[in-house]
């Protein structure tokens, strides 16, 4: 493993995408600037490169397969409307001049998530007021107007390589967002855009815990997975939906019970020939669980993701396109850290023994490629990287 320091200090929100070639990106916010570091594939971590230099936060990054880079963010310039920003990165390391995706009049834009398949087609979802919106575009191209759901608190978006999306939904259904029933709903949109009726697929009625948000992967023949917690008089268990393009959803599979009801989403991932892996936390002290779907296969038993002592703090999951995962589980001891770990999982999809990376518990963010596997973490020196072949 290689650990690189991509940025001086004052940095926030950092994510990590990676591409199949092996590229590696990590983006942050400073100071209201979007800045990046990246390496090509088989190079190290070169010049900070800054993306946006002001009046800028929220960044999200995602390659295709060719090695071109998506980065989104938010530009709130004082008196001037909110806007959603985008910039491309060619597979040479060329940048793009930034485009505007949306705006609007006033208010706060929040990205939520971003999606992008091998040939470069992308889905945006945001947050604007009590909307959340999906804005579907091309790295290069023009991006489509929005489709938007009101009264929604969170949105997961996913694009499969056929042109296939779909975005899960967290909404409420009273006056207010922290005294509502929520709901819990998905979206699917076929490859020529049109997006069909959004399906109900729980409510819930809200008291502590809160509910997580739930998650959404698309594979590239357009089968769609959905996951949550379910809740009813009976207690918590994490379910898991599919259905192929056309169809109507399957029965909710149980995937494993859960303890109490957890504020941390679920977190689903498709392979492009449909291997899924949905993982989650099981409660705060027991840590991150994980299932997987094999193509063709049965669901299989939940696992323990980076076992440890301490209190999760912040974790992320990642996979690559032939089926390995990677996981990071930050834990937090009473008045100590425990500091941040990661895992991979062998070809038979069992996770192995994690390896500690750092003695921080700052909330990791992960990215894995078919030969890299990079974990990016906030120190007070700056945004710090592991690298891994």
């Amino acid at each position: 493993m290689s650990t690189f320091l991509v940025s001086p200090a004052g940095a926030t929100d950092v994510h990590a995408a990676a591409s199949d070639a092996g590229d590696l990106a990590v983006v942050w916010e400073r100071g209201g600037a979007v800045e990046m570091a990246y390496s090509p594939a088989d190079v190290g971590f070169g010049t900070r490169v800054v993306v946006s230099a002001a009046d800028s936060s929220d960044p999200r990054a995602a390659y295709d397969a060719s090695g071109r880079l998506l980065v989104v963010w938010t530009s709130a310039k004082g008196g001037e409307p909110p806007r959603l920003m985008s910039r491309v990165m060619t597979d040479t390391g060329t940048w793009a001049a930034p485009v505007q995706i949306a705006t609007r009049p006033g208010g706060t834009i929040r990205v939520a998530d971003v999606a992008v398949n091998a040939s470069g087609q992308a889905v945006v979802g945001w947050l604007w007021r009590d909307r959340a919106l999906v804005t579907r575009g091309a790295l290069g191209g023009s991006w489509s107007t929005g489709a938007p759901w009101r009264k929604t608190l969170s949105v997961d978006v996913a694009i499969g390589d056929g042109g296939h999306a779909a975005a899960m939904l967290q909404g409420w259904v009273g006056p207010l967002a922290d005294e509502a029933t929520l709901t819990f709903a998905v979206a699917r949109q076929s490859p020529a855009g049109v997006w069909g009726a959004t399906k109900i697929l729980q409510t819930v009625v809200q008291d502590p815990p809160w509910v997580g948000p739930g998650g959404v992967a698309v594979d590239a023949q357009g089968v769609t997975t959905v996951a949550w917690q379910r809740f009813s008089g009976t207690g918590t268990t994490v379910v898991a939906r599919r259905a192929r393009p056309g169809r109507a959803f399957g029965a909710p599979v149980v995937l494993a019970g859960q303890p109490t009801r957890s504020e941390s989403p679920v977190r689903v991932l498709a392979t492009p020939d449909g291997l899924v892996q949905v993982a989650w936390v099981h409660d705060w002290i027991a840590g991150v669980r994980a299932v997987r779907r094999p193509v063709g296969g049965p669901w299989s038993a939940p696992a323990v993701v980076c076992g440890g002592d301490g209190v999760v703090v912040g974790w992320d999951v990642a996979l690559a396109d032939t089926g390995q995962g990677l996981a990071a589980v930050s834990r937090a001891a009473h008045f100590g850290t425990q500091g941040t770990r990661t895992s991979v999982t062998n070809r038979a999809g069992r996770w192995l023994t994690p390896d500690q990376v750092s003695t921080i518990a700052d909330g990791p963010q992960v990215a894995i490629s078919t030969n890299w596997a990079v974990v990016t973490w906030l120190t007070p020196k700056g945004v710090r990287v592991t690298v891994n072949e």
